[in-house]
Formats: C-alpha cells, structure tokens, sequence
C-alpha cells in the first residue's frame, strides 16, 4: 500500500476522463496547486496506469466507469488509495452512484474551482482513516465493499 502520511504539494492523483479538456483543465489546476498528476483516457489502460504511477487518489469519470468498466472502482479501490467519481451530473445523483458504486466519494465538475479544496479534504479524511484502519480488502470476493460491509460479513460467519 501507498504511503498516504504526505501534504498535498507531493500527492499523487491519477484522472481518469475521456474528454481531452477535462484532463487538461483537471491537469493545470491540480498540477498548479502542487499535486503530481497523470491522466488516462480509458478505462481499458486506467488500471495498468494506476499500477505503474501508484497514485494517492484517483478522480474517475462517471461516464467512462459506467459505460465501459463498472468493475473498475473496485479494482483501483484495492489498490489502498480513494477512488472519487468526477462528474458534471447533479450533486445527488452524483452521491448516489458514487455509493451504488463503491467510490470513496464524489466531485463535480460544475465548479472546478472547488476541486482542489475538496481533493484536499478527502486526502486528508482517507489518511485519517488509513492511520485507524487497515488496507483495504484484497481477496477478490471483498473488492469494490468498504470495510463497514466486510466486517459486517465476517462478523455473520462469512469469513
């Protein structure tokens, strides 16, 4: 698992969108702000991607995951880092795909003004956390649930 005790200026972000402007947009406000930041296009590399540069969060696309690899969030979210779903829908729907997917939470692409903060945030809430918790399940049966459901699990006997 990655190391997540690190400030902002030297995190890692992976985005994941397939809209070329997005990852320009998303690249230069990140990158300005002091991140390290790689995008990806589709979702078919997304994952050998986050293997190679083994980012601190990955923002995602809503459209490229639900279109094409909705298994996806699972695979990148047993890697130990966030998985944010990153989209223009609005905020409630956004919240409740973000849940029936399994990301670790949601940004929206309406104000990008706002992503720094709100990246900044869920880092830093992800690294509080990891500090309480162990990494995220890694049998293949637990990928893509949080912790809450696979305690819930072996706690019924499902271990």
């Amino acid at each position: 698992m990655q190391n997540h005790d690190l400030t902002h200026q030297r995190a890692r972000v992976l985005c994941l969108d397939d809209d070329p402007n997005v990852l320009a947009i998303v690249s230069a406000l990140l990158g300005a702000s002091g991140f390290i930041v790689e995008v990806c296009s589709d979702a078919s590399t997304c994952e050998a991607h986050a293997a190679r540069f083994a980012p601190h969060a990955l923002l995602v696309d809503v459209s490229v995951v639900s279109d094409s690899a909705p298994g996806l969030i699972g695979a990148l979210r047993s890697r130990g880092a966030p998985v944010v779903l990153f989209s223009a829908l609005e905020e409630r729907r956004l919240a409740a795909l973000a849940e029936q997917l399994g990301a670790t939470g949601y940004l929206s692409k309406q104000d990008p003004t706002k992503l720094v903060a709100r990246l900044e945030e869920l880092l830093r809430s992800h690294r509080s956390q990891s500090e309480r918790e162990p990494a995220m399940p890694s049998r293949s049966d637990e990928v893509g649930t949080t912790w809450r459901e696979v305690r819930a699990r072996r706690s019924r006997g499902h271990e």
